[in-house]
């Protein structure tokens, strides 16, 4: 990412709701189970008991994956980068996938033409890491989501002793966001408000054991992902519910980059 023109201090660089994210189960009743904002009127699932949500609205857009995910949240991972890796899957069907296994063979990650959101998350950066161990673990991972997908009815063929072409595609998809998530996740936290901290600087709000935000979800985000890592921080980030929104810490010249340690890097 890079500064096509002068950035002023304070100045908003980009807001954007998450590609796909997941609320950390321990919120599960008091957050919003899809935009992640404190429920102060609950809306609850018509079905289960296991999730709230904020309004009407967020349910319906919720029900993409929750008609697949209700009920089991028993068996979803709570925190982690293989929660927001299921909720790519459980947010489109099995035909959605399978339209798309020539991504593997042919798809130009360098193009700046895109089709929806879903190509901005497969383009990511997938895995820096090379060694057989590495590719090991994620074709574990893979394996053990299929599984929890059938669990849910996910497939045609739910048989757990059984992988069929259906079953590899998917599963050939959540090793490639697997390896996305390890280079792309974001910790999306909400203010602490209880929390009174007198006589500290910003910085200080968010170190430590006086921190004065909580984590209660994790996402990927397809534009703020791109920003790059760096200790020099030049950008500070907050979240309403899951939207995270970066501010440029001190002035950033046009053509000119920099970096955020913990709130990554903008340009």
């Amino acid at each position: 990412m890079i500064a096509t023109e002068d950035i002023d201090v304070g100045e908003e660089i980009v807001s954007e709701a998450p590609g796909s994210a997941f609320l950390h189960h321990s919120h599960s009743l008091t957050n919003c189970h899809h935009c992640h904002v404190s429920v102060t009127r609950a809306v609850p699932c018509d079905t289960c008991s296991e999730v709230l949500f904020c309004s009407d609205t967020s349910g319906h857009v919720a029900k993409a994956y929750h008609d697949r995910e209700c009920g089991h949240a028993d068996i979803v991972p709570g925190i982690g980068t293989l929660a927001p890796v299921l909720r790519i899957v459980t947010s489109k069907s099995v035909e959605f996938f399978s339209q798309r296994k020539h991504y593997f063979a042919r798809y130009d990650k360098t193009s700046d033409d895109y089709e929806d959101e879903f190509d901005a998350l497969f383009r990511l950066q997938a895995g820096c890491k090379k060694d057989s161990q590495y590719r090991v673990n994620k074709a574990a991972y893979s394996i053990y989501l299929v599984c929890l997908l059938k669990r849910m009815e996910y497939f045609a063929n739910n048989d757990l002793t059984i992988l069929e072409e259906e079953h590899l595609i998917v599963g050939r998809f959540l090793d490639h966001f697997l390896r996305v998530a390890d280079d792309n996740c974001h910790e999306i936290c909400e203010l602490d408000q209880p929390r009174i901290i007198k006589d500290k600087s910003f910085d200080e709000l968010f170190d430590g054991a006086d921190s004065a935000v909580k984590v209660v979800g994790v996402g990927i985000f397809p534009t703020i992902s791109l920003f790059n890592n760096c200790c020099d921080v030049n950008t500070f980030k907050y979240h309403q519910g899951n939207t995270e929104t970066r501010l440029a810490r001190r002035p950033i010249k046009a053509g000119a980059g920099g970096g955020g340690g913990r709130t990554w890097r903008s340009h």
